[in-house]
């Protein structure tokens, strides 16, 4: 069986940039509590999977108002709101069950897309995705460590693992890391891109590039 390989780039074409896939070694003192944690997440998305699959008013809304929409109706509010489906489990951190409701919000969408075109499809019974770590799900995080909150089972603690493969580049923009079984070993596949590089003798000032650059409105500045 073929090992994984590490520092793999895998891109995704954009206007103007490309999405790369960094896949490094995640070695943690505690893996079984990576596998815990996917287990909790992912019954968080199917939670929210049949939910909106339930509420046929929401399926021709964005994602981002999809969301706010399912929160509202699973999640106690402000002056005593009662939600009409609440979530079974208590103290789940925010952006943990947030990445859990938006895959499973995608997973419906995808579902009813295929749906309409066989009618013969039944829903999921189990989704089986992997953890998408939002920012206050992870800390102290390089090339080389990364600590993760994580679910034991019982409770929730960080836990410091080591990651071995390239660094990344000095340019590039990170986004949410993941955490994926390959085979027997534990893998982070961290997404991203790299900042264009602009030939200083070249450029004559016309910004153009600021209309496909994702952060020209903070880049601009700095020309």
């Amino acid at each position: 069986m073929k090992e994984p390989e590490t520092g793999k780039k895998e891109n995704t074409g954009k206007s103007g940039y490309s999405i790369t896939t960094w896949r490094l070694h995640l070695w943690c003192r505690h893996p079984e509590w990576l596998r815990t944690t996917q287990e909790f997440y992912n019954r968080i998305a199917e939670f929210y999977y049949n939910l909106l699959l339930d509420h046929t008013e929401l399926w021709e809304l964005g994602s981002q108002q999809t969301l706010r929409e399912l929160e509202i109706m699973s999640i106690p509010g402000r002056g005593g709101r009662i939600p009409s489906d609440p979530l079974p489990w208590q103290k789940v951190p925010l952006y943990f069950r947030r990445a859990a409701a938006n895959e499973g919000i995608a997973s419906a969408k995808s579902y009813l897309s295929r749906f309409t075109q066989d009618e013969k499809i039944g829903r999921a019974e189990k989704l089986n995705a992997a953890v998408t770590y939002y920012k206050g799900m992870y800390q102290d995080f390089s090339a080389k460590e990364i600590t993760l909150r994580v679910w034991t089972g019982d409770t929730w603690t960080w836990m410091h693992c080591r990651l071995s493969g390239r660094d990344f580049p000095e340019n590039a923009r990170l986004m949410s890391p993941s955490v994926v079984f390959e085979y027997k070993y534990d893998m982070l596949h961290e997404e991203g891109f790299e900042y264009p590089q602009i030939d200083e003798s070249k450029c004559v000032r016309c910004y153009q590039c600021l209309k496909v650059c994702p952060f020209k409105v903070a880049k601009a500045s700095e020309m």
